[in-house]
């Protein structure tokens, strides 16, 4: 009796899941069509841009971060970087580069906190009427910003904006193609409009209108993203590792965790379903589903090459082992969410 209970909870979820695949399909392509139709409208309008980049013990990634910002094709920005307690060159670097180009504004301000995503301090020299926040770890697509302002212009209504991240890898494994896969779900689901699944913390990059940004709120703002925009690119290095992967997932919302992990649940019941009663027939309908969901989250996305694609396309029957894997990370990572948010109680 209890099994046959939760074989039908399991199923129910599975089908309320799928049910939501589809939907979500039809808004994303929904907002690619409309997508087209935005990009024909002109703006005249260039407002400046405020980006903020808090920086800690970045010495290996900041001057590509730097860089990015200057080649970019939007020329009427600021940058105002927050170093919170460098103990490496972070700060040399960054003064090298303010003496290599002397025109660009830039401001190093530097902190004795060692909180890495403090950016309070940056609040008074803020004059950008949009304003971003950049992980030091991230490089912009050349035309990102003259984007997102295009997005802003011919949308006054719209006052957060959240970014295309994409992932960098130097090389093909199971935890850089767990996170592939996840992000090519995610920047699907995001073009519903559907923002509860997240990735990372370092992989929810916004710009927001400067009337709504909250400096104490460490990277957020005080509404939602009001709109995702696709074409505004973000490149940050994924994890190589399941420690470093692990670590990320525990910095995302709580909520987030659970549900991802129902997921792996259901999926793995299924899995077992299939081994006790010798039938695979629920097994492999949702194999194929997900396969299905894959499929379309990959030949749908304008950015990769089509080499990409087909290489990605061919390692998609594996999604099904590496979600299963992802349950367990997500196990960890809601173990240690739920143990850092209640260690300061045990602290007091």
């Amino acid at each position: 009796m209890i099994e046959q209970t939760i074989g039908i909870v399991v199923i129910g979820w599975l089908v309320c899941r799928l049910a939501a695949a589809i939907i979500i399909h039809f808004r994303a392509s929904v907002y690619d069509f409309m997508e087209v139709r935005q990009k024909s409208k002109m703006f005249r309008h260039r407002p400046l841009i405020s980006v903020i980049i808090p920086t800690r013990n970045s010495e290996q990634s900041i001057k590509a971060c730097l860089e990015s910002v200057r080649q970019g094709s939007y020329r009427k920005h600021e940058i105002i970087v927050i170093d919170n307690a460098s103990r490496d060159k972070t700060k040399q670097i960054i003064r090298d580069h303010i003496a290599s180009h002397p025109k660009q504004r830039i401001r190093l301000v530097a902190r004795r906190t060692d909180n890495v995503r403090d950016i309070t301090a940056a609040q008074k020299y803020v004059g950008g009427e949009l304003i971003m926040v950049l992980d030091p770890k991230s490089t912009l697509a050349k035309d990102a910003l003259h984007r997102a302002v295009h997005h802003f212009s011919v949308n006054n209504s719209t006052n957060t904006l959240l970014v295309n991240n994409r992932l960098i890898t130097d090389y093909l494994s199971t935890v850089t193609l767990l996170q592939q896969f996840e992000y090519l779900l995610t920047a699907r689901m995001r073009k519903s409009g559907y923002f509860f699944d997240s990735p990372p913390a370092n992989q929810n990059s916004r710009i927001c209108r400067r009337e709504v940004m909250d400096y104490h709120q460490q990277l957020a703002v005080r509404d939602s993203a009001d709109f995702y925009a696709h074409d505004v690119v973000i490149y940050s290095r994924a994890a190589n590792s399941y420690k470093q992967l692990l670590f990320d997932y525990s910095k995302t919302r709580l909520l987030s965790i659970i549900v991802v992990f129902l997921d792996g649940i259901a999926f793995s019941y299924l899995a077992y379903l299939a081994i006790s009663f010798h039938s695979t027939t629920l097994f492999v309908i949702s194999w194929v589903g997900l396969c299905v969901m894959l499929f379309a989250a990959i030949w749908s996305d304008e950015h990769m090459s089509m080499r990409g694609k087909t290489h990605l396309s061919l390692l998609v029957p594996t999604g099904y082992s590496l979600f299963l894997l992802q349950t367990i990370l997500k196990l960890l990572a809601l173990g240690k969410a739920m143990f850092s948010r209640s260690a300061p109680q045990h602290s007091k």
